[in-house]
């Protein structure tokens, strides 16, 4: 298989195989792990088969690797500045004291925008520290969810799970109202924003907001009538 296209889709599946949350079910993460070996194998699969089928199993996975996702946010945020102080050396720790006196966040620090106030070996430093705090603190998640947390962590599952289902219909009716029209290259513009929306949910495509895929339908009928009256 050589398709350049499909050999890069193929590797997006594996790095979202190999960064599923240990909390996603067996089941779930065996189905993509096997189905991703069979696809690698499979010299007549098409892009556009490549796609679906990983977006599918993408949904699956979804809700649980969202629900993580939030959970990770919080502990990062609680722990993420004091394990930094407490594992930094004492030059990085007196410059990060000062970035945060001038009203710089944990957050910038995470993005880069720190790294000018240090010396080679101390920029060293921080890039491991925040490579290791990144362990630290998915380690203290998994732990808490499966212990104090859990009963938060399961209904974020439900609301993600909720989600899929609303984000499907959307999906549907998008390709429902694409089939209804007549205008060839409107209908595929349609199909494309439902094709997207599934895109988004695998890694394939930016990540959209759910207002953004709610207004999909109410989108495009506006875009329908506005063709109607110039056509007027």
């Amino acid at each position: 298989m050589t398709d350049s296209s499909i050999q890069h889709t193929l590797a997006i599946f594996e790095r979202t195989y190999n960064n599923l949350s240990p909390l996603v079910p067996q089941n779930i993460s065996q189905n993509m792990k096997e189905t991703l070996i069979t696809m690698r194998g499979d010299e007549n699969m098409t892009l556009e088969e490549l796609e679906h089928t990983m977006i599918e199993l993408c949904k699956q996975a979804w809700p649980y690797m969202r629900a993580f996702e939030d959970m990770y946010k919080v502990y990062e945020a609680e722990l993420g500045d004091k394990l930094l102080q407490q594992k930094a050396s004492h030059s990085v720790r007196e410059k990060l004291q000062t970035f945060k006196e001038l009203g710089g966040s944990f957050d910038d620090i995470y993005r880069g925008s720190v790294h000018e106030m240090f010396d080679f070996d101390e920029r060293n430093e921080l890039t491991q520290l925040l490579i290791d705090l990144k362990t630290d603190i998915r380690q203290h998640a998994l732990q808490a969810i499966q212990s104090h947390d859990r009963i938060l962590y399961d209904s974020k599952v439900e609301q993600y799970g909720n989600m899929i289902g609303e984000i499907n219909n959307v999906i549907e009716d998008l390709h429902h109202f694409a089939n209804e029209e007549e205008d060839d290259d409107f209908a595929q513009d349609i199909r494309g924003r439902a094709r997207a929306i599934g895109q988004s949910l695998a890694c394939l495509g930016p990540r959209m907001h759910m207002g953004e895929i709610r207004g999909s339908r109410s989108y495009y009928e506006g875009k329908k009538e506005e063709r109607k009256l110039r056509r007027y």
